[in-house]
Order: structure tokens, then C-alpha cells, then sequence
């Protein structure tokens, strides 16, 4: 056989194989046009623009919306215009910016509609209302994660992300009104109207320093764990109920209070009013000679109304002055009970000793 030829069969039997090859090869994976796989779920500028949040349950008919102050507090519009629980709010963010897509899941509208998004929805807008991002989250993933919708798109993907959503508007209200601290305290002014007491003014000179009895009063002097721990109990109040500014109850609080004046080294000042409506009187009725009153051993005793705090602040602007006039704060008893009954409590008299006038005689002697 002659070389050439063979060499050339041999020639076009590799071109023939390499073309086979070629066409019967599996085509690469390419990653699908357009998916998000690998990025974060939510990006930290859009959170920054961000100036209304709103939660969402569609199946349950329950939201939560949540605008950003000037000041950069968080408020519930819808609530009285309380302040939103911060570390709530903290919580909630924190896990949308830590999550990332995981991988494109569907674009197939079936199979979407078997994923029950829509369970949960995040929104989030910009100040002029405008939509800046949307999230709806749907059953769990077959291992972790759960399969997630960005901005209403037809296509549906799983992220590894962990979320608990709740819509329960109330337990979205930061409960703790006052947010400054103890060390900021320089004055308090109590007031017992109800022992006919004069008021009492206590003030001090620096942060954590002792309380002194404002004015010259010889032999009495501050009992500082008691007022300090007084103050602690004002600032950590936390309400467990609102009430109607009108009702019953809170008018009775109201006309039956007494006030505490926290003034701060700032020049700011918080006036709290703490009352309850008083246990109503029992009316005895007359029960002639030889008959039983059975009623009067079913009675029961009076409870007195719950414990209400009215807020005042002397900025104008202040938030606690913009809620005041729509909402009636209860708190628990404890924080009533701690009150005061009389300036005692609070002040210790330094008693000089007496001498008896014979021991002043023997000593002279």
C-alpha cells in the first residue's frame, strides 16, 4: 500500500471524527440570561433611600407601615404615631441584607403559582412614594432557604434567607417612651397634692453625682438609692395598653395624679402625670334590726382603675406631646407603687442629740 494515500484516509478520517465530536458534544451550561444567582437579596442602598417600610400578611388581611422622621426615627403612622421598636426594625433589615439568592428556580408561571408566593410581602418605598423594592416569600425550600419573588417579575428564585413576619401592628410600638438615661437627669420636682405636702426639688451639679435638696434645708439630706432607683423606674416604664384619652378610666386618672418633673443637664424637661381612678366608694345600706343582709356578703371590694402615666415635654415638637392628645397609657402597678407617699421617703432628717439638763449639770460640774 502506498504511503501517500494512507496518510491522506488517515487525514480525513480525523477531520470526519473531530465534526462528530463537535456535534455530539453536550452544550455547556450557561447561566440563564438575566438571573440574579449569587446576589444579594437586598442592597444596602436601597435601604438608605428608603423612607416607608410596609409589612404584609394578604392571606390574613394584616400590615404594618412604618415612615421615617426627619430625625431618622422610625414611626407607625397607624398607631397613634408611636415610635417603632428599633431593635425590631433592626432584626427585620439586618436578615434581608444578609441573605443572597441562592439560584433561579422557575420562570414558569405553573410552577410559581405552586411555590405560594405571596405569603409574606416587604415593601419598601422612597419619599416621594415612589417603588424601590418588593419582596414576596413563598413555601420553604426543599432543604433551606425559601423560594422568594423580587418586584412582581415572572420568574421565582430560592435565597437562604430566615424570616419570621409580623404584622401584629401593636407589637411593633416601642413600649419605653423616655430614651435618655439616668446619668442626664439634674432636677426632680415631686409633688404631693394628695398628703398636703409641699413639693419637692432635688437637683444636682454633674452627671452621677450626689442629689441635693435644693434650697438651704438644714439637717435633711437626699436618700440617694431612693431617688435614683425612682428614676430608674420612670425611665424603663413601659405601657402594656392604650386607651381612649376620653374614657372613663383615664379621666379618672387624670383629675386623681400627681406630677413628677424630670428636668435634664440639656435644659429639656419631661413632666409625667401618674394616677389611677380611686376605688369607688361603698354605699352601706341600712338593714333593720333582726334581718340579714346577704348582698352585703357578696360584695365585693372596689378595685381601683388602672395605672395611666400622661406625658408633657417641654419641646414643642416633641413626639410625646403629638401622641398625648390621641392615646391614654397604661402601665402596671408596679410602676405606681413605687411612687412615693411623702417627701420621707426621700429624705432623711439628721436628728441632733438631746442632752437632758442634769447631764448638762453634772458634766459642768
Amino acid at each position: 500500500m502506498k504511503l501517500k494515500p494512507l496518510i491522506i484516509t488517515v487525514f480525513i478520517i480525523g477531520i470526519l471524527a473531530a465534526i462528530g465530536w463537535k456535534l455530539t458534544r453536550p452544550a455547556p451550561r450557561v447561566q440563564e440570561p438575566d438571573s440574579l444567582a449569587g446576589e444579594k437579596l437586598l442592597q444596602p442602598d436601597l435601604l438608605e433611600k428608603a423612607e416607608e417600610i410596609i409589612l404584609q400578611k394578604p392571606s390574613e388581611e394584616e400590615s404594618v407601615t412604618l415612615k421615617k422622621e426627619k430625625g431618622g426615627d422610625w414611626i407607625l403612622p397607624d398607631y397613634h404615631g408611636f415610635r417603632a421598636d428599633f431593635s425590631k426594625l433592626k432584626t427585620l433589615t439586618g436578615n434581608l441584607l444578609d441573605a443572597s439568592i441562592l439560584r433561579l428556580v422557575t420562570r414558569s408561571a405553573e410552577r410559581i403559582e405552586r411555590l405560594e408566593l405571596g405569603e409574606n410581602q416587604i415593601t419598601l418605598k422612597s419619599a416621594e412614594g415612589s417603588l424601590l423594592w418588593d419582596l414576596e416569600t413563598g413555601k420553604r425550600g426543599p432543604s433551606t432557604g425559601l423560594f422568594i419573588r423580587l418586584d412582581g417579575q415572572d420568574e421565582a428564585y430560592l435565597a437562604d434567607l430566615s424570616l419570621y413576619l409580623d404584622t401584629n401592628i401593636k407589637s411593633w410600638a416601642d413600649k419605653k417612651l423616655l430614651t435618655f438615661e439616668q446619668k442626664e437627669v439634674s432636677r426632680v420636682r415631686l409633688e404631693f397634692s394628695d398628703t398636703g405636702q409641699a413639693p419637692l426639688d432635688i437637683s444636682r451639679a454633674e452627671p452621677e453625682g450626689p442629689f441635693e435638696i435644693s434650697g438651704p434645708v438644714e439637717g435633711e439630706t437626699v436618700k440617694q438609692e431612693e431617688i435614683t432607683s425612682l428614676i430608674s423606674t420612670l425611665l424603663n416604664a413601659r405601657f402594656n395598653d392604650v386607651h381612649s384619652p376620653d374614657e372613663e378610666d383615664a379621666e379618672g386618672a387624670r383629675q386623681n395624679s400627681r406630677d413628677i418633673v424630670l428636668g435634664l443637664f440639656n435644659g429639656d424637661s419631661y413632666t409625667l402625670s401618674i394616677g389611677r381612678r380611686p376605688a369607688e366608694a361603698i354605699e352601706v345600706e341600712e338593714v333593720e334590726e333582726g334581718e340579714e343582709d346577704e348582698e352585703k356578703e357578696d360584695e365585693e371590694e372596689p378595685e381601683p382603675g388602672p395605672v395611666f402615666i400622661f406625658y408633657k415635654s417641654s419641646e414643642p415638637d416633641n413626639y410625646l406631646n403629638r401622641i398625648m392628645p390621641e392615646a391614654a397609657l397604661v402601665f402596671s402597678d408596679y410602676t405606681f407603687n413605687q411612687l412615693p407617699e411623702n417627701r420621707e421617703k426621700l429624705v432623711e432628717v439628721k436628728v441632733e442629740p438631746v442632752v437632758e439638763e442634769e447631764e448638762n449639770q453634772e458634766s459642768s460640774e
